[in-house]
C-alpha cells in the first residue's frame, strides 16, 4: 500500500490518514483510489531517509523526540549516531533524555547562529545524561545516523552531505 510503497514513518502515516478523512469528509470519494493516484509526497526534511544508513527530520521538540525514537527502532533496530544541535530555547534536555535509549553517540553539527544553543552548555547536557559526544566531522559507512534539530540543523548539513555526494 502507499505507506509502506514510499516508506512513510508511523506519524507521518497518521497525518496522511486525518488528511484523507477530511478529504472524504468534503469530497465523498474511494480512499483506495486517491492513494492509488497520490504522487509520492515531497516532505523534505520530515523523516527523511538519504541513504540506507542516514535519516533526517527536523524536529526539535520531545513530542517529535517521542515519535522520532519509534522509527528509529523500526528503520534501524538498533542504536544510531545522533548528529544534533538546537535552538537555545528548545528543551534539549528532555529531547535527548528521550533519545537516549536509542543513541549511542552524539554528534554536534556546530552551527554559528545566535539563536543556536551555547556549545557549552550543549556539552554539558549531553555530560550530566552520559551521553558519548564528539563534533560532527563526517560519516561513516558502518553507522546509522539520524540528523535531528531544526531546518537550520537539516541545511547545514545537506550541504555538507551534498558535496560528498557529488
Amino acid at each position: 500500500d502507499y505507506i509502506e510503497r514510499h516508506h512513510l514513518a508511523h506519524f507521518l502515516a497518521m497525518n496522511l490518514e486525518v488528511a484523507l478523512k477530511a478529504f472524504e469528509t468534503l469530497l465523498p470519494c474511494n480512499k483506495q483510489e486517491v492513494l492509488k493516484n497520490l504522487k509520492p509526497l515531497n516532505l523534505i526534511g520530515r523523516c527523511e531517509l538519504l541513504s540506507p544508513n542516514v535519516l533526517i527530520d527536523v524536529g526539535h521538540n520531545p513530542h517529535s523526540a517521542k515519535a522520532l525514537k519509534e522509527e528509529i527502532k523500526r528503520v534501524f533496530n538498533a542504536p544510531i549516531v545522533l548528529i544534533y544541535n538546537c535552538y537555545q530555547d528548545k528543551d534539549a534536555f528532555l529531547v535527548l533524555e528521550i533519545l537516549k535509549p536509542v543513541v549511542k553517540k552524539v554528534l554536534i553539527l556546530e552551527l554559528h547562529n545566535e539563536r543556536i544553543i551555547q556549545l557549552e552548555k550543549l556539552k554539558g547536557i549531553l555530560e550530566t545524561l552520559g551521553l558519548e559526544y564528539a563534533l560532527f566531522e563526517d560519516l561513516e559507512e558502518n553507522e546509522n545516523y539520524l540528523v535531528y534539530g531544526s531546518f537550520l540543523v537539516a541545511n547545514a548539513f545537506y550541504g555538507r552531505y551534498q558535496k560528498k555526494r557529488d
